[in-house]
């Protein structure tokens, strides 16, 4: 690192040389960043970054509503469930051993183009996807295939809002800590996170 600032102080120091600069000037560049060098000084911390850490780690309460890019998100509750019915015959059921965390939520697509929300494949940076988190541990949503109150995979045209739900199968020790789940809905550098109090 030490190496690193010394040789961008000079190259820095170098290239003010041809704007004009004195050499008492120049000089005292070179040594300060000679000196910076030495004293291992690290590079701080710009307001962006520390913005962008506080976006992530500021939490929402359930009603409250958050943006991530072109989407208006409001988590209105979470329920713990044994089973999603669909119509009268089919019944969605998680694994033996598990339960349903079910997430009711509305989105609204403040784009000009008809969009995904929480599409399955993209890239990582800039699709928007859902996971819920205890502890150490990441839960990712679970698809209900043809239920058509699943918001993943939901097609939502401009200024339109859809209602439904976000669904996780987690063990049932999970489930019994509902309080103390986080869910994160966003992209790998932006998310808005919800305490499932």
């Amino acid at each position: 690192m030490k190496k690193v600032l010394l040789l961008l102080g000079i190259c820095s120091a170098i290239s003010l040389t041809g704007c004009g600069m004195s050499a008492d000037k120049l000089a005292d560049k070179v040594s300060s960043s000679i000196e910076s060098a030495k004293n291992g000084v690290e590079a701080t911390q710009t307001p962006e970054d520390a913005q962008g850490k506080d976006t992530e780690e500021k939490q929402l309460s359930l009603g409250d509503k958050g943006t991530i890019g072109n989407w208006k998100v409001t988590v209105k509750k979470a329920e713990v469930k044994s089973q999603i019915r669909n119509g009268k015959y089919y019944v969605f059921k998680p694994e033996k051993g598990s339960k349903f965390i079910c997430v009711t939520a509305s989105v609204t697509n403040k784009g000009k183009e008809e969009a995904t929300f929480l599409p399955r494949i993209g890239l990582s940076n800039k699709i928007v996807s859902a996971q819920l988190y205890y502890e150490d541990y990441e839960y990712k949503s679970t698809s209900l295939m043809s239920y058509d109150k699943d918001l993943l995979e939901k097609k939502i045209k401009p200024l339109t809002t859809k209602k439904g739900i976000i669904t996780f199968e987690v063990p049932k020790k999970v489930a019994k800590k509902k309080g103390k789940l986080i869910l994160k809905i966003g992209t790998d550098s932006q998310k808005i996170t919800y305490a499932l109090k």
